[in-house]
């Protein structure tokens, strides 16, 4: 910055060190790819499709697709990487894994998230759909199914 406009930067990640600078422009990059892909590319419907194969495949192990979406969310967290769309699918994401599971706690935790943000970003209106997932995601048009899901072990 300092180069290009004469400017000196004090932005968290300006004034990380050379390395950790690094790292977190890795992490920014992957975000940035993800969003692109999977948000921009790519329906909810297909990543739930995802989500509904592995809770059919009791070979994966049941919290493969929570800790990806988990690490998404924390990432985005630690890069203060705001992009509403990507943590609003993540959520979404997260919501349908644990509902499979029967845990119906952390499914409306992260139903509630993604409902929150859907608010912020497009009013009250704009999230009509999610609130009935945040008032009762196991019975909801859009992730009900997933209920009970995959079978226990």
């Amino acid at each position: 910055m300092k180069a290009k406009y004469d400017f000196q930067c004090k932005c968290p990640a300006c004034v990380l060190p050379k390395n950790a600078s690094d790292k977190a422009d890795q992490e920014r990059a992957k975000l940035a790819i993800r969003y692109e892909w999977k948000v921009k590319q790519q329906s909810v419907d297909i990543e739930l499709e995802e989500v509904e194969r592995w809770a059919k495949d009791l070979s994966q192990p049941s919290d493969v697709l929570i800790k990806e979406y988990l690490g998404v969310v924390e990432a985005m967290g630690r890069e203060q990487y705001g992009q509403a769309d990507l943590f609003n699918r993540c959520s979404t994401l997260l919501c349908a894994t644990y509902l499979a599971l029967d845990n119906l706690e952390e499914a409306k935790r992260w139903a509630k998230k993604a409902y929150r943000m859907m608010v912020v970003e497009r009013g009250e209106m704009g999230a009509v759909e999610m609130k009935s997932t945040y008032d009762c995601p196991e019975a909801s048009e859009l992730l009900g199914k997933f209920w009970k899901m995959r079978p226990s072990k």
